[in-house]
């Protein structure tokens, strides 16, 4: 239920980012696009990820569709896409060559190219963010220590691009913003996202205190039937002497 929940809210979220009202001002105000890349590449793929839609999509497949998915997933390709450091360069580095190169001001003038990045963007978010909070059975399925570090990996690098952003000396988009907005849109970008990193650092925290649990739980039923194993394979003469040596 919560994984459908999620799947749809981040659905919601990325068609609220394209083609709601915040799609409207993006082109006059920077400060409203810094705020829609933020959904496009962290809360709508984060919530898409949590939905687990690869493990959706192979359950309600035909066979043959589940088996190009499998094959898919287990290509050379797919597992150099989902290595860590690959994925978390990708991300981050795709936002810095979109806001500080002229790909920004070029994609504002043309929409089909806008278009194209609005979708590339969410492609490599939701890879990242398959990585650190999703549920899916991928090829590399990471441990809670490296999800971490993904995550605390993003501080500087999110901050690097605020600062860049919240510093510069001209609009990035003369045409249809002002300096001023442009270095508020960096500090919205900026505080934003390290919000949304906290929540997910607490959300890590979680699952991985529920894993332990789980795990604990699992190991006492090992146990258990380790014991209840051995007592079985004592004769009933040598358990009551056993017992009586006990007493």
């Amino acid at each position: 239920m919560l994984r459908t929940a999620s799947f749809a809210v981040g659905v919601l979220v990325l068609a609220y980012a394209t083609e709601g009202g915040i799609a409207h001002y993006q082109v006059s105000n920077f400060t409203a696009h810094a705020v829609q890349v933020l959904l496009l590449v962290n809360v709508g793929p984060a919530l898409l990820a949590l939905g687990a839609p690869i493990t959706l999509a192979l359950q309600s497949s035909s066979r043959r569709t589940t088996a190009v998915l499998l094959d898919v997933l287990r290509s050379s390709p797919a597992r150099a896409v989902t290595r860590p450091l690959v994925a978390l360069v990708v991300a981050t580095g795709s936002l810095f060559a979109y806001f500080l190169t002229p790909l920004y001001a070029f994609s504002e003038r043309h929409p089909l190219v806008l278009a194209g990045v609005q979708l590339y963007l969410v492609l490599v978010g939701w890879l990242l963010w398959t990585l650190i909070v999703g549920r899916d059975g991928l090829p590399r399925r990471l441990g809670f220590g490296m999800r971490f570090v993904l995550v605390f990996a993003l501080v500087p690098i999110n901050l690097a691009l605020g600062l860049a952003i919240a510093g510069a000396t001209q609009a990035l988009y003369a045409p249809a913003n002002t300096l001023a907005d442009t270095q508020e849109g960096g500090n919205v970008l900026l505080g934003l996202t390290e919000v949304m990193i906290v929540l997910v650092v607490v959300l890590l925290f979680v699952e991985w205190a529920r894993e332990e649990e789980r795990a604990a739980v699992r190991g006492d039923r090992q146990l258990d039937a380790a014991l209840a194993a051995g007592r079985a394979a004592v004769g009933p003469d040598e358990r009551l002497e056993r017992d009586n040596e006990a007493s």
